[in-house]
């Protein structure tokens, strides 16, 4: 016998995985950040639900940000963020976070390169990455652009802009960047948080 199909229903939602990223190196001895930002460019509404960080060895906390431009100003909030030497596994989005057409999607990993040499982005366990997963559903058909990678340091930066025509490569229209303790530092409570799924919106 051959099976018969009387119908077949479309999915009313689709799931998704945007991938923020940078190139660059990190100087000897230095802490750096390493920040990417890009437009979402679609008109389409997308709920970010999980998320996962990426880095080698000099990691120590990457955060993913919305930045929305409303009455004047940029207002951050916050995706997710972890420390990568933890589990590299998705964890949940604690806020009800939606993200539509003129919004900006954020990343910073914030490297400590201990090493007395200058360490790359590479694929070896001798250099470095900078990766943010936003995993996202939505009702309409997934994002073509699924993907947000900057230069990386020395050439782009949210907020220091380097001189010349680098200045090309960095962000500097954005303001209202959160401070180091929001963007690249994470206590044992915000890891309490994500790891036991506590959101805060209930």
């Amino acid at each position: 016998m051959r099976p018969h199909y009387s119908q077949i229903r479309r999915q009313p939602k689709a799931a998704g995985v945007m991938l923020l990223g940078t190139g660059g190196f990190i100087f000897p001895k230095t802490t750096q950040y390493m920040e990417t930002a890009c437009d979402i460019e679609e008109d389409k509404v997308i709920h970010p639900f999980a998320f996962r960080t990426h880095t080698h060895a000099l990691g120590t906390v990457v955060s993913g940000w919305k930045v929305q431009y409303k009455d004047g100003e940029y207002k951050w909030t916050l995706i997710g963020k972890m420390d990568p030497q933890l589990p590299q596994m998705f964890y949940p989005v604690l806020d009800d976070i939606t993200l539509t057409k003129g919004d900006i999607v954020a990343a910073r990993c914030t490297m400590n390169n201990f090493r007395s040499r200058i360490t790359r982005v590479g694929a070896t366990a001798d250099d470095e990455m900078c990766n943010f997963y936003m995993m996202y559903w939505t009702e309409q058909s997934l994002l073509s652009k699924a993907y947000c990678f900057s230069w990386g340091p020395p050439l782009s930066y949210w907020h220091r802009v380097p001189m010349g025509f680098w200045k090309l490569f960095s962000f500097p229209w954005l303001t209202g960047i959160p401070e180091d303790k929001r963007a690249s530092e994470i206590d044992k409570n915000e890891l309490r948080s994500y790891f036991f799924a506590k959101m805060r919106n209930t």
